[in-house]
């Protein structure tokens, strides 16, 4: 009896040893969704008016415009912002913008040509006319980064002042005229501007000499 206990729990043994088990659970699986897809920002704009801080804004060079200005800045078109002073004749104008580019990219001509056609403008926008014989002294320099021009003139019985400025794709031009006993206000705009590309390429000697040569005509013109 003991042997038959002792091969029967054997035989149970057995029974369990050779029973199927289930096979182990599996770790549960995470899915991780891929994050929305997010719109690109939008570019930002080559010329820019920002009205609440008085900003006019043509790639990095910017220029705050005095309060009283303020309400006198106008688009002339898509990529170019102008002041044009109130009253008859204006007196002045300036222009921040885009500089129009060819097939050929441009060059010196091209730089002189657009400097000419702008003081062309400007004096329109002014009110100034262009009757009358011109007599001017220009000086400039340029980095090739960065190039200025700054002109003054006198034209009939008036005398002007005029700055070009051209950074990368920007033009930035004022005028004033006829030119006010005190600080000429839109050219004055321009000053932190022309003052840095100055002193990146100061004025030559040759520039300097025709300089006091045109102030001195111009005082004698005036005496």
């Amino acid at each position: 009896m003991r042997s038959v206990g002792g091969a029967g729990m054997v035989c149970f043994a057995c029974l369990l040893g050779c029973a199927s088990m289930p096979p182990p659970a599996s770790p549960t699986s995470l899915t991780v969704a891929p994050p929305a897809p997010t719109a690109a920002p939008a570019p930002e704009a080559a010329v820019e008016w920002d009205a609440r801080s008085g900003t006019l804004r043509c790639g990095s060079e910017k220029i705050t415009v005095p309060p009283e200005l303020r309400e006198q800045v106008r688009w002339t078109n898509t990529d170019e912002l102008a002041i044009v002073p109130a009253g008859s004749p204006t007196g002045g104008a300036l222009v921040i913008g885009l500089i129009e580019t060819d097939d050929d990219g441009g060059g010196a001509l091209d730089f002189l040509e657009d400097a000419a056609q702008t003081w062309v403008r400007l004096q329109l926008l002014a009110g100034g006319g262009l009757l009358g014989a011109v007599e001017m002294s220009v000086s400039g320099n340029t980095n090739f980064e960065q190039t200025r021009l700054a002109a003054e003139y006198t034209l009939g019985d008036g005398r002007g002042k005029a700055l070009y400025l051209q950074s990368g794709p920007c033009r930035i031009a004022a005028l004033d005229f006829p030119l006010p006993s005190d600080h000429p206000p839109l050219t004055n705009l321009l000053a932190k501007l022309e003052a840095r590309i100055r002193a990146l390429s100061p004025e030559t000697f040759l520039e300097r000499r025709a300089r006091a040569r045109f102030d001195a005509r111009a005082r004698a013109g005036g005496d």
